[in-house]
């Protein structure tokens, strides 16, 4: 659940403010962790203090081995400003350049 997300009236549809892509965004964000750290992102935290404990900008914290950029990327994802996440199209491009630093060799 995003930050913004009580921003989001009744039909589902966020509010001008907030692009609705970048709700997609952060919980790509949160996926990420998920499948990385093989984890639930927000394990342990009761569901009725979900809400309150992501808007307080906590996150759940990336695994150390993972690459320096993607670590950046992920954090970008789940920025708790909706403005400030990338767009699907820079998160593919970075994903890209994350993947030709792994077949290199590279931890980038």
């Amino acid at each position: 659940m995003a930050p913004e997300t009580p921003h989001v009236d009744a039909m589902g549809s966020p509010s001008d403010r907030f692009p609705p892509l970048k709700l997609d965004v952060y919980s790509f964000g949160i996926i990420c962790y998920e499948i990385l750290s093989r984890e639930d992102a927000f394990q342990g935290v009761m569901r009725t203090q979900l809400r309150g404990y992501v808007q307080a900008g906590n996150r759940p914290q990336l695994p150390d081995e993972i690459p320096r950029r993607l670590d950046i990327l992920i954090n970008t994802c789940w920025d708790g400003n909706p403005l400030h996440r990338p767009d699907v199209a820079a998160i593919f491009t970075e994903l890209r350049f994350i993947k030709l630093g792994l077949l290199s060799g590279g931890k980038h």
